[in-house]
């Protein structure tokens, strides 16, 4: 699902630009989040459609926001934005969670 929706996303972005794509796709996610819930008690195909829809339209962005990211640093300095987006990057990779959650659900 990554590979076809990341490649996916990239294409579209090509052809109809990086904020149309970034729109249409945060749209369709957003969507997709807020009647995911109503769906649970739908008949199985429907909530895996949606599910499929859901994970295709939250991954397909990911390679126009990287590029953007790309595009929007400074040449002169393209280290220190593109080291803190790849850290971001990889230790919400490897702990499986988003930016500022943590396990336990307690507060501190």
């Amino acid at each position: 699902m990554g590979l076809v929706a990341t490649s996916a996303g990239g294409w579209l972005s090509d052809r109809w630009g990086r904020t149309a794509v970034i729109l249409t796709m945060l749209t369709i996610s957003g969507l997709c989040s807020f009647t995911f819930g109503w769906v649970v008690a739908a008949p199985l195909l429907i909530l895996l459609l949606v599910g499929i829809i859901y994970a295709f339209s939250a991954i397909g962005d990911s390679p126009v926001f990287s590029t953007g990211f790309g595009v929007m640093s400074p040449a002169s300095r393209p280290g220190p934005r593109g080291t803190l987006l790849m850290m971001a990057t990889l230790c919400c990779a490897l702990s499986g969670q988003p930016h500022g959650e943590r396990r336990g659900g307690s507060q501190p």
